[in-house]
């Protein structure tokens, strides 16, 4: 599905970017710290804008710094993707906290132990809305058009609405993805929820 190299990694098969290729030994030998940050969450499920969120909050809101460094160079990620969403290797979502900005960034805080002023909840608030983080070369990932990994067609980041990926799987295109799907996935373990 799709032109993109990967590479099927573990014994397993995952999918992962060719690029893994060149990381995968400090993957693998990665050692946690007990001052790692770990954010886990489902492929389109707002880890993007959540990533943004506590990096700019354990920084500081260091908005120059991070307009300097995409995010993936300050927040490292790993992320297997379910098949279905395939094309959102080019797109994008923030999910349902774009309504509850100012709640959740006040959550994010109290858990960094870290103190907010009423004026940099705001500014995050501001920061961090779909409209700004959409045009935000460090967490839209225009970088990977470069790379060959993503096209100019669709950007990373689009509506921060779930479920958008229906837009673009109908009719016999929904039950291809759902074939292969199920064929390339039979010998693993991997279930993805349907949003």
């Amino acid at each position: 599905m799709g032109d993109k190299k990967s590479v099927q990694v573990g014994p397993k098969k995952y999918f992962l970017p060719e690029m893994y290729k060149k990381c995968y030994s400090q993957i693998y030998n990665f050692e946690a710290r007990l001052d790692d940050l770990l954010l886990i969450g489902f492929p389109r499920s707002g880890t993007t804008l959540h990533s943004e969120m506590a990096w700019q909050i354990e920084n500081g809101l260091d908005f120059e710094t991070s307009e300097k460094v995409i995010l993936t160079h300050r927040f490292p990620i790993l992320d297997p993707k379910n098949p279905k969403l395939y094309h959102l290797n080019r797109s994008g979502n923030v999910s349902g906290i774009i309504g509850e900005m100012r709640q959740t960034i006040i959550k994010v805080a109290n858990f960094l132990e870290r103190a907010l002023t009423e004026d940099q909840i705001e500014k995050l608030v501001d920061y961090l809305s779909i409209e700004k983080f959409k045009k935000n070369k460090s967490v839209n990932c225009e970088h990977l058009n470069d790379l060959g990994i993503a096209s100019n067609e669709v950007t990373f980041i689009r509506s921060g609405k779930s479920g958008g990926w229906r837009k673009y799987f109908v009719g016999d295109l929904e039950r291809e993805a759902d074939e292969w799907i199920k064929e390339n996935l039979k010998d693993t373990d991997l279930i993805f929820p349907e949003d």
